[in-house]
Parts: C-alpha cells; structure tokens; sequence
C-alpha cells in the first residue's frame, strides 16, 4: 500500500539543500518505492513543509556532522557465498557514505563467537565487544534474511543477548541505546517482511532506540542464481536503490536531530 501527499503548487521554490519536500511514500515489502520520498521531518511551516535549513535555524541541529553506522549481519552463508542480505547491506552502507556522510561497520555475526543466553557477558566470547561497537555508533541497522517467515537466529540471538540490557533499562530508567536510531535490512524469496519489522522494531523502540519514517529496506525475490554484479542490478530495476537513499536520508536526518536534541533519560 502507498500513501502520497504532494506539495502545494503554491509552495516556494527549494532552498539548496537537494531534499524533496511534500511528497511522502511508504516502501512496500516487496521493494517497490513511490517516488518521492518522505521529506526531512514531518512538520508543516510557513505553508510549505520545513526543511533542514529551518530545522537548523530553529533546533540548531548541524545537518553536515558525519555520522557512524553499524550493521548487524545475521546471514547463515559462509564468506564464500553470496550472500543477498550482506549485498544489499553493502549498498545501504555505500548511499549512507556518499549521500549522507555516514561512515559505516558491517559485522557479519557468523564469524563471530557468540554464545546462547541473555547476558551481555558469557564465557568470555566476542558479544561485548560487538556491544561496545553499537554503543559507540548512530546509527544501528540489523540485516536479515527471512527463514521460515521470521528473521535468522543470528538476530534472534543478538536479540536476546540485548535482554540485559533492557532489565538496566527497566531499572534505571536509562538506555545504552537512547538516542541512537534504529533500521532493518530484510531479504528473502518469499514473504514474511512486514513480520520481521514488526518485531525489530517493537524490540527496538522498548530498548531505547529511536525509529524514523521508512525505518527498513527489503528486497524480495529469487536472486540464486545471481552474482553480487547481477543482483546490484537486480536491485536497480526493482526500486530498491531508490528505497535505500530514502532510508538512508531519514536515519542520518533523525541521527544528527538527535544528537544536538537528545530525548531526556530519567530515574525509573
């Protein structure tokens, strides 16, 4: 389903800073997008929709700062193996750097020691300091796979391994992750996107991660016979490039608010 508004015909002419302003699309799971995009933030100035110059002028928000990402790969594939969800992470990673300044971290969680349970720490293996990579990021993007209608155990792992971190954040009402934003990157050859976002995005918003517009990218579709040059391709004809620069706007945009405005933490 899409919904559009288009900008007034009376609104004035764009203010340099190349984003396009009223028209507002969602991405389907299947990958289609609705040209246009979401504008910069959702609110209403002046007759027109605001901008990230206004925005600055009023917030004092810098909309330039770089930025740092890290993507939490949860493929099942070996190194040697095509992996779609690590393709289309990569290409994420490259429209955040050359769109948006935002320097970028892919860990694929398979070639890491990572341990059943729900502690931050358990038998001295390699989470906590994936942790502290998310801690020290901007911007924290899971990439999946779609198995069985739900996201791979990799996520499902990194996921409970983050439960401590929640008890804290019942505790003390503090979060390691507030203010930093939250996105998906889903792939599969079959439906189940809309599942998967739902529960990412339910687990992020109650552990302190904050969620824009059009907060996920997916590409559905069978891509086993591809090479990473012909599923890039792929990718292209299907929207999805076109998805991926509007995700990419909305994280860096809401990273950079948040950043000069954080959201307050308090005592529980």
């Amino acid at each position: 389903m899409h919904f559009s508004r288009k900008r007034d015909r009376n609104s004035p002419a764009d203010d340099g800073f190349n984003h396009r302003r009223g028209t507002h699309s969602f991405v389907t799971s299947s990958g289609h997008f609705q040209r246009g995009g979401f504008d910069t933030i959702g609110l209403r100035f002046a007759g027109h929709y605001s901008t990230s110059s206004i925005i600055t002028s009023i917030i004092g928000a810098d909309m330039t700062q770089s930025l740092k990402a890290i993507f939490l790969v949860g493929t099942l594939k070996k190194k040697q193996v095509l992996s779609h969800t690590m393709t289309l992470c990569e290409v994420v990673a490259e429209i955040l750097k050359s769109q948006e300044n935002v320097k970028s971290e892919i860990i694929r969680l398979r070639d890491y020691n990572i341990q059943p349970g729900t502690k931050t720490e358990i038998d001295n293996d390699d989470w906590p300091k994936i942790v502290d990579k998310m801690r020290a990021s901007d911007i924290i993007i899971f990439g999946t796979p779609i198995w069985w209608g739900i996201q791979s155990s990799l996520i499902q792992r990194s996921i409970e391994r983050l439960d401590e971190l929640n008890d804290e954040l019942l505790a003390t009402g503090k979060s390691d992750f507030a203010n930093k934003v939250g996105g998906i990157v889903i792939t599969g050859d079959e439906d189940g996107a809309e599942h998967i976002i739902g529960n990412i995005l339910n687990f992020m918003s109650w552990n302190g991660f904050t969620i824009p517009p059009a907060p996920s990218v997916t590409f559905l579709g069978d891509a086993s016979e591809d090479t990473k040059e012909s599923l890039k391709k792929k990718f292209k004809r299907r929207g999805v490039y076109d998805a991926a620069s509007t995700f990419a706007r909305n994280e860096a945009y809401l990273a950079r608010l948040l950043k000069e405005n954080p959201f307050p933490q308090g005592e529980a």
